[in-house]
């Protein structure tokens, strides 16, 4: 898993971040003029709501030497619906925790061919918003993350129809990392955006977890139930499960096997409970298989402790052998 470091403004960030892609000459997919239209669209809106985005993805461009309406149509007009299984989060609210410290636990799964290269840890300090500890398999988003603040976001994929002019799911969980310092503040900024497709979005700070639910249709927002809160690949709120035309079939045993997470002693939810459970393989949650004839599995694996702003990271094992090897980082 590479690791990047970025500072500065947003230009300044894409000009390290595109200088060192330059290195490697990046291929960028082809586009076609209704992508670059869909994503011209889409810019418009995050100039609305998310300006530096634009900034840095403009400065990027040119220090990788890329053309940018190619650029802007792979970063913003491929939210197409893949129906392919991915992701599973676990949030313990502190009163189930061994130390009392609200818990999140996450593996982001994708096929190797498209994420196991591209994976990597960025640790970002902007000048204008919250320095943080984000993962991703694609430029400039972020996919999962912890701020210097304390919040922490992760998203899974959900297959609801529908895809719109609006902000990619990258770009909102790097917002949320950059500018937002609570659940409420998250909450209030995702609740105002379009939203290009469906994604699934656990927030979650020192003391309080939801999982938005988001689709181009609307917003929903679930709190814990017994301490616990989890998300996978099908919505769960009613008002969009009868809706839902495909759930994976391990969904649902992702979904339950981490509802159902225990201590392993008579005390609380502790580290290595939250280990046991993000490495488990016979319920899917460590994810190794094959998805339309490409080998898949678990890319990262992730847990935060929001209150100290401490996050361990683990590379997936990328087969279907031993035990992930979480490094601490702290925000």
């Amino acid at each position: 898993m590479h690791q990047l470091t970025l500072r500065g403004t947003p230009t300044q960030m894409g000009e390290q971040h595109g200088a060192i892609m330059a290195k490697v000459e990046p291929q960028l997919p082809p586009t076609t003029p209704q992508m670059m239209a869909f994503a011209e669209a889409c810019e418009k809106l995050v100039l609305q709501y998310t300006p530096a985005i634009v900034e840095e993805m403009r400065a990027f461009a040119d220090a990788a030497q890329l053309p940018y309406d190619a650029l802007q149509s792979m970063m913003l007009a491929m939210p197409v619906q893949q129906n392919v299984p991915s992701c599973s989060v676990v949030a313990v609210m502190p009163e189930r925790c061994a130390d009392g410290k609200l818990l999140v636990g996450r593996n982001y799964d994708f096929t190797y061919g498209i994420s196991w290269d591209a994976a990597t840890m960025y640790t970002t300090y902007p000048v204008d918003g919250h320095a943080h500890i984000g993962n991703s398999d694609i430029w400039i988003g972020r996919e999962d993350g912890l701020n210097d603040a304390g919040l922490f976001v992760a998203i899974s994929a959900t297959f609801l129809p529908g895809v719109q002019a609006g902000i990619p799911f990258w770009y909102i969980v790097r917002h949320l990392l950059e500018y937002c310092t609570t659940v409420d503040e998250a909450l209030t900024w995702i609740q105002s955006i379009p939203h290009s497709q469906s994604r699934n979005y656990m927030l979650a700070d020192a003391t309080r977890a939801v999982v938005v639910e988001a689709s181009v249709e609307g917003v929903y927002v679930r709190e814990p139930e017994d301490g616990m809160l989890v998300m996978t690949n099908h919505p769960t709120h009613p008002a969009l499960a009868a809706r839902n035309p495909f759930r994976p079939h391990d969904s649902p045993i992702r979904y339950d096997r981490l509802r159902a997470l225990r201590p392993s002693d008579d005390g609380g939810v502790t580290l290595d409970d939250m280990k046991a459970a993000l490495n488990d393989r016979v319920n899917c949650v460590c994810a190794h298989g094959t998805v339309f004839d490409q080998p898949f599995g678990t890319i990262w694996s992730v847990i935060a402790r929001p209150e100290d702003r401490h996050l361990a990271i683990a590379q997936g094992t990328g087969d279907n052998k031993g035990t992930m090897t979480y490094r601490d980082h702290e925000i």
